[in-house]
């Protein structure tokens, strides 16, 4: 079993926050605020990538937030546009992960991001506004 799928409960439960605007997000589940707010902004994708805990390991707080800046630095360098915003485990077991909301981030990026910092999965859209979560430990492989 991956750590991806013996995760995979935790992540499609947990609350996926944009701090501002204020948007809670749920995997699987239309959001109608969501829908307006990405045809003001024109966003066609987007994504929430945190640095926070690879592997869903509890790291300290000062390398969970090294790693962060790590990510913000490389979203202000690419020219993302971005949002911050929290991944919340509804039961409060697990610590909050400080994240980013990323427009117009095609999704092969995204998940590349993802495991560039440790992730084992993300949480992605379009303008459906139907957050779906995406297994960053899955690679395609070729027959070659």
């Amino acid at each position: 079993m991956s750590s991806f799928e013996k995760f995979r409960s935790n992540y499609e439960q947990a609350i996926y926050v944009v701090l501002n605007p204020q948007l809670n997000l749920h995997v699987g589940v239309f959001n109608p605020s969501l829908q307006v707010f990405l045809k003001e902004k024109n966003t066609q994708q987007w994504a929430m990538i945190t640095a926070y805990n690879p592997g869903s390991t509890i790291c300290t707080a000062s390398k969970n937030r090294f790693m962060n800046g790590q990510l913000e630095q490389l979203l202000h360098k690419d020219r993302f546009r971005f949002h911050e915003a929290e991944h919340r485990d509804p039961k409060g077991l697990w610590p909050v992960e400080n994240s980013f909301f990323i427009e117009n981030i095609e999704l092969e990026r995204a998940l590349a991001l993802g495991r560039k910092f440790g992730q084992n999965g993300i949480v992605a859209g379009d303008q459906e506004a139907i957050p779906l979560l995406f297994d960053c430990t899955f690679r395609e492989t070729t027959g070659d």
